[in-house]
């Protein structure tokens, strides 16, 4: 269990408690990847979710920045690296959320053929959707990468991952 005195969480950023806890984590564990270009972004995310992305366009706050079009777009708050074996590397995206469990109409929407299609096209292998409810119970570090790596093992490419 990590305290959340042992965390460095700045309410007033734009990313949640709970974003913030992960991304706290995964860059000490170095597991976040690269952010695609925006150019790679807008071809996958254009060609693949062309209506979603005109629905959703009007919300970017800065169209230059391809972490929003990921975010928005594709539901992933973030991209990680993980490692089947030293040569084999699985890029995973992950939508990270505090409160309430995941909606079932958003898995729906991140299991679609077409957000499939987009993940492959930028060389994403899966999307996990982590929820933590309590702050207070938060894994480890250890913890948080063996159910990353477990979850690395099962063979579907979309998951929720529900910390409680």
């Amino acid at each position: 269990m990590v305290l959340l005195t042992q965390l460095d969480i700045d309410y007033s950023s734009e990313l949640s408690p709970a974003e913030q806890w992960f991304e706290c984590l995964a860059h000490s564990l170095s597991l976040l990847a690269p952010t695609p270009s925006l150019s790679q972004v807008q071809t996958a995310l254009l060609a693949h979710l062309g209506q979603r992305v005109e629905r959703v366009l009007p919300r970017l706050a800065n169209p230059e920045d391809p972490e929003q079009w990921l975010s928005l777009v594709l539901k992933a708050n973030f991209l990680i690296r993980l490692w089947r074996t030293k040569d084999e590397p699985v890029l995973v995206a992950m939508n990270v959320s505090g409160g309430q469990a995941m909606p079932q109409s958003q898995v729906k929407l991140i299991e679609s053929s077409e957000f499939s299609v987009a993940r492959k096209d930028l060389g994403i292998s899966k999307h996990w959707c982590l929820t933590i409810q309590n702050l207070e119970q938060a894994p480890s570090k250890d913890e948080l990468l063996d159910m990353l790596y477990a979850q690395l093992d099962d063979q579907s490419e979309c998951a929720v991952i529900d910390l409680g």
